[in-house]
């Protein structure tokens, strides 16, 4: 008789101790800004720089990771401002893990690399 609820209760454990994991990334495009390299005069600085938001939630409850947040973190580790740098190949990642609908935790990821424009004369 013992041995009958020692699976089931391996099975309950596992079944409310284990979780979930999921991930996606994509390629943004947003922007309706482009350049036209056909010349040499840019350098890459940085690669992978990256920002990132996480949002936790209890039940449904709690705050969601921020788009704006993670990339204003990619603008300050890339140090574009007050020079002629833009980002390129932005990619966002999307990482969830928990054990819906109980608790779960989203991280959006944003990497960029950094060029910076040079005058070419």
């Amino acid at each position: 008789m013992v041995a009958r609820w020692k699976p089931a209760a391996f099975g309950l454990i596992l079944l409310l101790t284990g979780g979930c994991t999921y991930s996606r990334g994509h390629l943004d495009r947003y922007s309706n800004v482009s350049v036209v390299l056909s010349e040499r005069n840019f350098s890459v600085v940085k690669t992978s720089v990256l920002g990132q938001s996480t949002g936790f939630k209890v039940f449904g409850i709690g705050p969601s990771p921020s788009y704006a947040e993670a990339v204003d973190m990619l603008k300050e580790s890339a140090e574009i401002d007050g020079g002629p740098r833009a980002l390129v190949n932005i990619t966002v990642d999307t990482k969830w893990r928990g054990f819906f609908p109980f608790y779960w935790r989203k991280v959006l990821i944003v990497t960029a690399d950094v060029v910076e424009f040079f005058d070419k004369s």
